[in-house]
């Protein structure tokens, strides 16, 4: 249980099933741990440790949110427009609802709907992708800076950094 702990910490709370048995955890201890409510289910095969999750104020929340959705999705994942800029730590966009990020996966087919995920399909290089944090990959700004100008708080000039009105 130590080393699911370990593991989960280090990724801001979340762990995937894969993770917690290659730690020794038994599909009747995951039942447990989340019937017991200290285990939380974010999406399919994908849990976080309650007593690791970021509480609503903390920063750390969109890391935990976006490490789900990796893990969810697989090791092509990456965080992607709006939520790559705020993760870079962008200024000027709106205030994150706390409820949905967005991520890229290479172009497979069939999309899979996910809650809380906001899915973008397209084949993004190796060089246009790093990683922050403890393992969060992220596209860099070259790949989102020009698909976000709905996400700026309309009625600033954000080029400036003032708060005067844009003209229309």
């Amino acid at each position: 249980m130590a080393a699911a702990i370990a593991t989960a910490f280090r990724q801001y709370g979340a762990i995937s099933w894969q993770q917690a048995r290659f730690c020794g955890l038994t599909q009747a201890d995951l039942r447990r741990l989340v019937r017991g409510g200290e285990w939380v289910r974010l999406h399919r095969q994908v849990y976080a440790v309650r007593s690791l999750q970021p509480t609503q104020a903390s920063p750390e929340r969109l890391h935990h949110a976006v490490m789900a959705a990796q893990l969810a999705l697989g090791p092509h994942a990456r965080a992607a427009g709006q939520t790559a800029a705020r993760l870079w730590g962008m200024q000027g966009l709106r205030r994150w609802d706390g409820q949905e990020v967005h991520m890229a996966i290479p172009a497979l087919g069939a999309q899979r709907h996910l809650p809380g995920i906001e899915l973008h399909s397209w084949d993004v290089q190796e060089e246009e992708t790093t990683e922050i944090g403890n393992g969060i990959r992220v596209t860099v700004p070259d790949c989102f800076v020009p698909g976000l100008m709905e996400a700026f708080i309309p009625g600033k000039d954000e080029s400036h950094g003032s708060t005067e009105e844009v003209p229309r």
